[in-house]
């Protein structure tokens, strides 16, 4: 991805993740539980505050460490979720259930680190 930040390319994989947790769902083959829409639920939270987030008032924190990491985070817990449903990991999705709730507090923390560094920047 020549021309991208390291931010930018992080978001790429955040995004491209949801998507093809999306495309999972989509499929009208699947055989799905309660749990498993519980699960997109719990994800689409997370990616829908990241991405409110990302899309207003990235720009203020792009070249900090700390919004780049937590973006690489996200793209590989979200590239697992995928793999734990196309794989009915029931087990795991629990986990990663919990695990998107923290990944939320976690965002929260971001956040607010953003505020602190940048003054000017604007809650939603």
């Amino acid at each position: 991805m020549a021309g991208l930040s390291e931010e930018n390319v992080n978001w790429v994989r955040v995004d491209g993740a949801y998507k093809r947790v999306l495309s999972f769902f989509e499929n009208p083959n699947r055989d799905l539980m309660s749990l498993d829409y519980d699960f997109l639920s719990v994800l689409t939270k997370a990616y829908a505050d990241i991405l409110a987030f990302h899309g207003v008032n990235a720009k203020r924190c792009e070249k900090e460490a700390f919004y780049s990491g937590f973006l690489s985070y996200t793209a590989e817990v979200f590239a697992e979720a995928y793999h734990i449903l196309v794989e009915q990991q029931t087990g795991r999705i629990w986990v990663y259930m919990r695990l998107l709730e923290d990944l939320e507090k976690a965002f929260r923390q971001v956040e607010d680190a953003c505020i602190r560094l940048h003054p000017q920047y604007q809650e939603l």
